[in-house]
């Protein structure tokens, strides 16, 4: 039943080695601001109406 235990310590094993080989260079760099977009506003479309067709009688 120990099995996940063994596969969190692999697993643990990598992230150390990772970490390791690349040193974390972003904790140095300024967060930059991240640039509000502007919502377009859509256009409304204007119904047409339909014209009711008459009705012909047979005469």
């Amino acid at each position: 039943m120990a099995a996940y235990r063994l596969h969190n310590e692999r697993m643990h094993h990598k992230t150390v080695m990772l970490s390791i080989h690349r040193p974390k260079i972003q904790t140095d760099k300024k967060k930059k601001k991240k640039k509000k977009k502007k919502k377009k506003k859509k256009k409304k479309k204007k119904k047409k109406k339909k014209k009711k067709k008459k009705r012909r009688r047979d005469k």
